[in-house]
């Protein structure tokens, strides 16, 4: 289903930039001296590494690799590329909880809760804990606190990590109502 194992792409890249040479590690970027640059800066290495990356991404066809790489684009804040890539994941494998996380994430981050609530949908009723924390935010992002709340508690149930953690605490900060018994 998820295609032919494709051989193992470099991910490590310099670049210079304002007479700065940058390193990107396949998931962050430093300078020469290892540390990491402002991110005015990396929004604009993100823009000189996206057609490099885009050509390396168009010779992956195994859906773990994608997904790794959707995820890695997320954390890197390469929202567009990381929706892309978990946009083929599910051309793919129209069931890839994971790959719906990802794109949730970055839908989220681009400033487009509701366009994400809509696309994981059809993933409901789940236990995908990942899943339930990117909707929970997402629910956040447009103020349905009880919402948010209930999601939440399906993500912890099933094991949510530090992501649902955070989700919980920005839930209490803004109505803490809810947690009062």
């Amino acid at each position: 289903m998820g295609g032919q194992r494709t051989k193992k792409i470099s991910t490590k890249k310099t670049f210079v930039l304002d007479g700065v040479t940058y390193i990107w590690t396949g998931n962050s970027w430093f300078d020469s001296h290892y540390i990491k640059p402002p991110v005015i800066v990396i929004q604009r290495l993100n823009a000189l590494l996206e057609s490099q990356l885009a050509e390396d991404d168009a010779n992956i066809t195994d859906i773990y690799d994608l997904t790794h790489r959707a995820s890695i684009a997320r954390e890197a804040k390469q929202y567009a590329r990381a929706e892309l890539l978990a946009r083929r994941v599910l051309q793919l494998n129209s069931k890839s909880h994971a790959a719906a996380a990802v794109l949730c994430a970055s839908l989220r981050a681009r400033g487009l809760a509701s366009q994400a609530l809509a696309e994981t949908e059809r993933f409901m009723p789940t236990d995908n804990a990942p899943l339930l924390t990117s909707r929970a935010a997402a629910l956040c992002d447009i103020k349905r606190w009880e919402a948010a709340k209930q999601t939440l508690g399906q993500a912890l149930a099933q094991g949510g990590g530090a992501e649902a953690l955070l989700v919980a605490e920005r839930i209490k900060r803004a109505r803490p109502d809810l947690y009062r018994s």
